[in-house]
């Protein structure tokens, strides 16, 4: 079944680390590079941007028990090579969650932006306007602004071992340091 193929791709994937570029133009080498390039074409549909250049990163999380010392804290996604290098925060168009288990702690997104420079970082402290939390259910999708502070809020959801498959939706730019899973590895 191609929940349990995923669930097993993603185990794997997460205990290698690290995320993995699938070009926009690339075919698939193995089934999560499959589910990358699909959320890449649903969520870019109509959307006008140079395929050269733009691509899907992808990775996995999986958490087991709970502990709040292993939850995703809050972030930003971005190009940290372009932070660390160049002080700038380059964010991806969309990022999304996918939900392979129906356990584990909620996602949480804010409306709280990084600023264009590193040096003057936001701060994830302060007033929340808006806000969307995202519990676990299997095969539930959520997409927002790559822009977006979010992260896990641990004592919340049921125990068990969460699986997502991350897929960040880079339009005109290739995170600096992502590339494309190795052909024997995949």
């Amino acid at each position: 079944d191609s929940l349990e193929l995923l669930l097993r791709a993603c185990r794997v994937r997460f205990a290698m680390g690290g995320s993995c570029w699938m070009p926009s133009r690339a075919t698939p080498q193995c089934f999560p590079e499959l589910v990358a390039a699909q959320i890449f074409a649903h969520h870019t549909r109509g959307s006008s941007f140079d395929p050269e250049c733009s691509g899907a990163e992808w990775w996995a999380q999986v958490r087991r028990d709970g502990n709040p010392q292993k939850a995703i804290k809050f972030h930003w996604d971005a190009d940290e090579f372009a932070v660390d290098r160049h002080g700038i925060n380059l964010h991806p168009h969309l990022s999304t969650v996918t939900y392979l288990t129906d356990c584990g702690a909620p996602t949480l997104m804010v409306d709280r932006r990084n600023p264009l420079s590193a040096g003057g970082e936001a701060s994830p402290c302060g007033p929340i306007r808006r806000g969307m939390l995202s519990f676990p259910r299997s095969g539930k999708h959520v997409v927002f602004d790559g822009q977006l502070l979010h992260g896990n809020v641990p004592g919340e959801g049921e125990e068990g071992e969460r699986v997502t498959l991350l897929v960040n939706v880079w339009l005109n730019h290739r995170p600096s340091s992502c590339h494309r899973l190795p052909t024997e590895t995949a």
